[in-house]
């Protein structure tokens, strides 16, 4: 998939900036056309088979554990310590560029990925794992 940009900023030289409405990734200034600038979108998987298989594999055994949640506390610092500093975190749609999931500060379990006990960062080495009790064992 590629970019979605938006004109982000025009400088007094004619130059333009663009940013992609999606992964938010920024172009350097260009005289060019929007439409002539393409790059691929960093917004995470680029196929939405792959998200769907993932995300119902990843509720499966989120329900199939009883639907643990992570309390406000522990939601709300990994998502400050190590979800919103990431390069891996869009801003602008809030989700995770490596599995494409929804990450927030919330305990809403089934549109975030945090809250869930049963769920881990994608990066390798993971920036956070699972809950203890809901670790899958290697």
């Amino acid at each position: 998939m590629n970019c979605n940009f938006e004109l982000m900023e025009e400088l007094p030289d004619g130059r333009r900036r663009w940013r992609c409405k999606v992964c938010g990734q920024k172009t350097a200034p260009t005289g060019s056309r929007v439409e002539l600038i393409i790059f691929r979108c960093k917004a995470g998987p680029k196929d939405a088979k792959s998200l769907a298989r993932r995300y119902a594999m990843s509720t499966v055994r989120w329900m199939g554990a009883g639907k643990p949640l992570r309390t406000q506390k522990e939601v709300g610092f990994i998502f400050s310590t190590f979800c919103e500093p990431c390069d891996h975190f869009n801003d602008v749609r809030k989700v995770c560029r490596l599995c494409g999931c929804r990450v927030a500060p919330t305990t809403k379990g089934l549109v975030n990925k945090i809250a869930r006990a049963t769920s881990r960062c994608p990066d390798d080495p993971p920036r956070w794992i699972e809950s203890e009790g809901y670790r899958k064992s290697s």
